[in-house]
């Protein structure tokens, strides 16, 4: 039988970088107003550390038509039609105003992830498949969306219905890479211009994501964002996380710079005093929305300057909702942003 055998070496690498940071990085994307955003100290969807890195079971007795859900606040578990739980897991990723074509691109998206983990089931799932909090995907149900939207009840039920829309349009499509499931179908919020490799963020080199163009999305309020501390602030922090740094009042002008810029525009290195730290690294530290930043330090205060939201690595939400408006096809905006990938029927999947 055919097996799913994802390289050892990259695997390893995932789960030694994510055993550090999973719990700073990990976040569902809340709609709010029509506008992406997301609680503080939380990045959007993100490579997951896994607790079964090759899709090798035996899944004849899969049910691919369910998926058993863990809902987490009320420790419960829900087996619900699958079809129904990426319509929950959309209208908590996207906002309701989004072009269809771009919603069903979301929601081929979250289908992947759903199989794999139908595949290989969550350790936090308590017996489920799938949790639903930003552990794996977040899912809200119809009643709680409903009253996020404060809209009419006409209103809401259109929207609702638009996310039907597309979830019945790409029913049971996932994406495939060279035959296999695709593991790490990793979405962002919004970018810079350009979306960054996988090996450059998450120190793995995932082959289908890599760095694209993802022009237009300026007008997006969560392009840019503004970060500022006094000096002291600043100082403290650093050298409580680094102590090699040893910053000082005196010295910060000169101690303080970024060192190199990865190929997609995020920063790859930063020097803070004695050290040298990753541009994720600074980024996790400050709180920061992306990292793609830059750094000035005047009148005793620190600011930083961040363009883009999120790790920047597969799609750009924003992105696909711009391509969406121009006039391109869910299946397109896919391939645009995981490179190579094909989109197929679940039936044509070989999980074995």
């Amino acid at each position: 039988m055919k097996r799913y055998n994802f390289d050892a070496g990259i695997m390893r690498k995932v789960a030694l970088y994510f055993s550090s940071i999973l719990c700073l990085i990990l976040i569902p994307i809340i709609v709010l107003n029509g506008e992406i955003a997301t609680p503080k100290n939380k990045d959007d969807t993100t490579i997951k550390d896994d607790e079964n890195t090759n899709i090798n079971n035996n899944t004849n007795d899969k049910d691919f038509s369910k998926i058993k859900v863990h809902h987490v606040e009320s420790n419960s578990n829900e087996e619900m039609d699958l079809e129904e739980y990426i319509v929950g897991v959309i209208a908590a990723e996207m906002p309701a105003e989004f072009e269809i074509e771009a919603l069903k691109a979301q929601a081929i998206a979250a289908r992947t992830y759903a199989l794999k983990r139908i595949v290989t089931p969550c350790e936090q799932a308590n017996g489920a498949d799938i949790c639903d909090t930003v552990h794996c995907q977040v899912y809200i149900s119809k009643e709680k969306r409903m009253g996020m939207w404060d809209k009419s009840q006409e209103e809401e039920e259109n929207y609702w219905k638009k996310f039907q829309q597309a979830v019945q349009e790409t029913k049971g499509k996932v994406l495939s890479y060279e035959g296999k499931l695709v593991l790490y179908p990793q979405f962002f919020s919004t970018s810079w211009g350009k979306t960054e490799d996988s090996a450059s963020v998450f120190a793995s080199d995932v082959p289908y994501l890599k760095s694209v163009d993802s022009p237009g999305e300026e007008d997006s309020k969560s392009y840019k964002s503004n970060k500022e501390l006094t000096v002291e602030e600043f100082i403290k922090l650093v050298n409580n996380k680094y102590k090699e740094a040893k910053l000082s009042a005196s010295n910060l002008n000169g101690s303080v710079s970024i060192l190199s810029k990865n190929p997609g525009g995020s920063v790859a290195e930063v020097k803070l005093g004695g050290v040298k730290i990753k541009g994720t690294e600074f980024r996790i530290l400050l709180n920061l929305k992306s990292a793609n930043f830059t750094i000035k330090v005047a009148n005793g205060k620190v600011n930083i300057e961040c363009i883009g939201y999120g790790h920047g690595v597969g799609m750009s939400q924003r992105g696909a909702n711009v391509m969406a408006k121009a006039g391109t096809k869910s299946e397109e905006i896919l391939k645009h942003y995981y490179k190579g990938v094909e989109i197929k029927d679940i039936k044509e999947i070989n999980l074995n």
